[in-house]
C-alpha cells in the first residue's frame, strides 16, 4: 500500500512540474506561522517604496529568489518556477497574494520562512518594479485606496531585518573542502559576475582550501591561503587578503549558478592541467573528461594519478596522494610574509618523476637530497 502511495505523489507531482495548471498547493497552515504574522499592517508595508525599501528588494531578490525564477539573462534552475518579466502568476499577481505565496508556499515553491515581513514586501515591490510594471505590465496590479481598505488589519510590522551570515561566522577549522575559483581582485575582471564562467577561468572544483597563517576562527579569520586540487594534484593558487571567499554558492548563501571565489590578491597560481607528468608517458597531455566548453573534468586516470586523503599532525594539513605507484606526501607553509613553501616526500621511483609546480614568471628555489 506504501508503494502505491509513493507512486501516487510522485505522479502527481510529475504532472505538476510539466503541466501549467495547478494540480494542488504545498501551502503552510495558518497554524504554523509566528504569531506576529497576524498582525501586520499590510498597507504600510505596501505603501513603502523609497530607494531603500527597493534596494533591500534587489538584494532578496538576488540571494533567494534568483537562483529559481532567474531574470532575462540568467534562467532559473527550476523549469516550471515563474519567469518575472514574461509569465503568468497562478495564484494572485497583487501585494497582499504575493506576500501570502512567500510566506506560506504555493505549489513547489516552499515558504520562505527565513524572510521577514519587511523582507517579503521590498521583495515584492522590487519584483513589481523591476519586471511586471514594464515588462509584463498584464500581471502588473494597480494598487488602490479600496484595495488597500480590504486588506487584513494589522498594527505590528514584524522583526526587523537581521543580515546573518553564519556560514561565514562559523568555524570550519583551518582547512575546507570545497570549489573556489581563483581571482585576483586587483584584476578588472574580477568584477565581472559571478554567474558567467570566463573561458580563461582558473577553477578548483574539488579543491582543499588550508589556512597558512596562524590565529583563532578558523579558516575565515585567516589573511594567507592555499587550495589544492584533488583533479589535478595541482597548488591551484595562493592568496592573501581578507574575507577568504565571497561565500556564493549553494552550499553557502543558498545561490544557484555561482560558485564561491578566492578574496584578495593572487600571489600564485596554477592552471587547470595535471600537476604531475603521466609516468607511463613522462607527457602532460590532460586526459580527464571534456565538456561542452572545452573545460575539463574529473579526475586523471587511476594508473597515473589518484587523491588518498588528509592527514592532520601537530595542527598541520598533510596530503596524500600517488602518482602511478609512488606515494608522495606533501604539507605547505608559509614562511614570512612573502615566501610559500611545498615540503614533498616522494618514495623512490622505478620511473623519473616530473612535476609543475607553479605558472612561468615566479621565482621557484628547489631543495631537497635528490631533485
Amino acid at each position: 500500500m506504501k508503494i502505491i502511495f509513493y507512486l501516487l505523489i510522485l505522479f502527481i507531482q510529475f504532472i505538476e512540474l510539466y503541466s501549467d495548471e495547478p494540480v494542488g498547493s504545498l501551502t503552510l497552515p495558518e497554524s504554523a506561522l509566528a504569531e506576529y504574522e497576524a498582525k501586520i499592517n499590510h498597507r504600510n508595508l505596501i505603501n513603502r517604496t523609497d530607494r531603500g525599501v527597493l534596494a533591500l528588494g534587489a538584494r532578496v531578490f538576488q540571494e533567494t529568489c534568483l537562483s529559481c525564477h532567474g531574470d532575462e539573462v540568467i534562467k532559473g534552475s527550476v523549469p516550471n518556477a515563474l519567469k518575472f518579466y514574461e509569465g503568468k502568476f497562478l495564484h494572485g499577481s497583487d501585494p497582499y497574494k504575493m506576500y501570502q505565496t512567500i510566506t506560506r508556499g504555493w505549489r513547489f515553491m516552499p515558504p520562505q520562512m527565513q524572510l521577514k515581513p519587511m523582507e517579503k514586501y521590498a521583495v515584492i515591490h522590487y519584483i513589481r518594479k523591476a519586471f511586471l510594471k514594464t515588462k509584463n505590465p498584464s500581471q502588473f496590479f494597480k494598487v488602490t485606496e479600496s484595495y488597500l481598505d480590504s486588506l487584513p488589519e494589522g498594527n505590528d510590522l514584524g522583526p526587523k531585518p537581521t543580515r546573518k551570515e553564519p556560514w561565514k561566522e562559523m568555524n570550519y577549522g583551518n582547512f575546507l573542502m570545497t570549489t573556489i575559483e581563483m581571482v585576483d581582485s586587483s584584476d578588472d575582471t574580477s568584477l565581472q559576475r559571478s554567474d558567467v564562467v570566463q573561458p580563461d577561468a582558473n577553477i578548483a572544483y574539488k579543491g582543499i582550501a588550508i589556512r597558512l597563517d596562524e590565529g583563532l576562527g578558523g579558516i575565515s579569520k585567516g589573511k594567507k591561503w592555499m587550495v589544492f586540487e584533488h583533479d589535478s594534484l595541482r597548488v591551484a593558487g595562493v592568496w592573501e587578503g581578507e574575507g577568504f571567499i565571497d561565500w556564493k554558492g549553494i552550499n553557502f548563501n543558498g545561490q544557484h549558478v555561482v560558485r564561491p571565489r578566492s578574496t584578495g590578491k593572487l600571489l600564485l597560481e596554477t592552471s587547470d592541467v595535471p600537476a604531475w607528468a603521466n609516468p607511463a608517458t613522462g607527457q602532460f597531455e590532460d586526459l580527464r573528461f571534456e565538456g561542452r566548453d572545452g573545460g575539463r573534468f574529473g579526475p586523471l586516470p587511476r594508473s597515473w594519478a589518484r587523491y588518498q586523503g588528509l592527514h592532520k599532525k601537530d595542527g598541520e594539513i598533510v596530503l596524500e596522494y600517488r602518482v602511478g605507484e609512488v606515494k608522495v606526501l606533501e604539507r605547505f607553509e608559509l614562511k614570512g610574509s612573502d615566501t610559500f613553501i611545498r615540503h614533498l616526500q616522494i618514495e623512490p621511483s622505478k620511473v623519473s618523476n616530473k612535476v609543475r609546480l607553479i605558472n612561468s614568471g615566479v621565482e621557484v628555489t628547489v631543495e631537497g637530497a635528490s631533485v
